[in-house]
C-alpha cells in the first residue's frame, strides 16, 4: 500500500477531475454492492471510475454484475493507478472508503463533493 501524504496536494489532477464530472453528470445510475449491476445498469463510484479508464477491454458478464479485470466489487488496479488511491477501497481509512460512502447510500454528487474537500484521504497525489 501507498505510504499516506500528509501534505494537501492543489486541488485535483485531471483524471481525478474527470472523474469527479463524471459523478456529477447525472449519466450514471447508482447502485451498491458491485461496480457495475448487468440488470440495472447502476454502477458504484468506483465503478464509474472503472469504466472511465478501461482501456483494455477487460470487461465480461458474470453472473448478474460486469467484471472489469476480474473485479466486480473493488477498485481494479487500473483504476488505482489513474487516480492514485491508496488502495482498492478507495481511501487509507477504510471507515471512510469510497466504498462504504457509496454502499451506505452516499450520494454521486456528495462523495464528489467529499472528494474535493479532502483530497489526501482518498488520493497519494494529484493525477
Amino acid at each position: 500500500m501507498p505510504e499516506v501524504n500528509t501534505t494537501k496536494p492543489v486541488g485535483l489532477g485531471p483524471n481525478q477531475q474527470l472523474w469527479v464530472g463524471a459523478l456529477r453528470s447525472g449519466k450514471y445510475t447508482q447502485t451498491r454492492g458491485a461496480l457495475h449491476n448487468v440488470e440495472t445498469g447502476g454502477m458504484c463510484c468506483l465503478g464509474v471510475a472503472s469504466k472511465l479508464f478501461l482501456t483494455n477491454g477487460g470487461v465480461r458478464s458474470f453472473i448478474g454484475y460486469y467484471l472489469y479485470d476480474g473485479h466486480h466489487t473493488l477498485a481494479p488496479d487500473y483504476v488505482a493507478e489513474k487516480l492514485c488511491l491508496y488502495d482498492e477501497y478507495g481511501s487509507a481509512n477504510k471507515g471512510n472508503s469510497l466504498i462504504g460512502l457509496n454502499d451506505s447510500g452516499v450520494s454521486f454528487a456528495e462523495i464528489a463533493d467529499l472528494v474535493e474537500e479532502n483530497p489526501t484521504h482518498y488520493f497519494s497525489s494529484a493525477k
